[in-house]
Formats: C-alpha cells, structure tokens, sequence
C-alpha cells in the first residue's frame, strides 16, 4: 500500500467535525446552524402537560355529559310511556266508573217508580 493511500484511509477512520470552544461549552460545528433550534423550556412543556391533561379531563367530561343525557331521555321515554299507561288505566276506570254509575242510577229510578206504583 502506498503512503497516500494509508493515510487517507488512516485519516478517513477518525474524521470528527472540528469543534468551537467557547467558555465552558463546546459546540460542534455540524451542530451550529444560523436558524433557532426551538426547545422548549420548563414552563412551556408544563403548558403543554396542563394542556393534555385538561383535554383528557374535557373528553371526560363530555363523554360523561353524554352518557347523562342518553340516561335523562331513556328515563323520559320509561316515564312518558308510564304516564300515558297511567293515563289509560284511569280513563278506564273512569268510563267503567260512569257506566255502573249510569246503570246504578237507572236502577234507582226502576225502583222509584215501583215503590211510587205501589204507594
């Protein structure tokens, strides 16, 4: 082998980016760009965990409201239909009411003219 080619295959194994030093950091040359790296900071991902965890709540909440209002209309239509039985039960008392009624009254009166008949 050649002593170019060792040494560009020696040099190509350790190839490292070339480094910045700045006070106590180092920074990468790869790494350093010209645009912001956005990170979030501990209050914005506290934010952001308050937010998952109030939307979990509100999902809660809604599903629970729901379900609330599936049970008030099946309660409506079980007390509705109750109602409109009860309704009819006693329309039929009332009519079987006003009918032994009429035949009591009419009775009444067969009697009334026999006793008068007699008198």
């Amino acid at each position: 082998m050649s002593f170019i080619t060792r040494a560009v295959v020696a040099n190509s194994r350790g190839i490292a980016a070339p480094t910045l030093l700045t006070g106590r950091t180092q920074l990468s040359r790869a790494l350093f760009s010209t645009t912001p790296h956005h990170q979030k900071g501990p209050i914005e991902a506290t934010k952001d965990t308050l937010k998952a965890a109030d939307r979990l709540v509100s999902d809660a909440a809604v599903k629970g409201i729901e379900k609330g209002e599936a049970a008030t209309n099946k309660l409506k239509h079980t007390v509705g239909s109750a109602a409109k039985k009860a309704e009819r039960e006693t329309e039929d008392v009332a009519k079987k009411t006003s009918r032994k009624a009429s035949d009591v009254a009419d009775e009444a009166a067969e009697k009334a003219e026999e006793y008068s008949g007699k008198a």
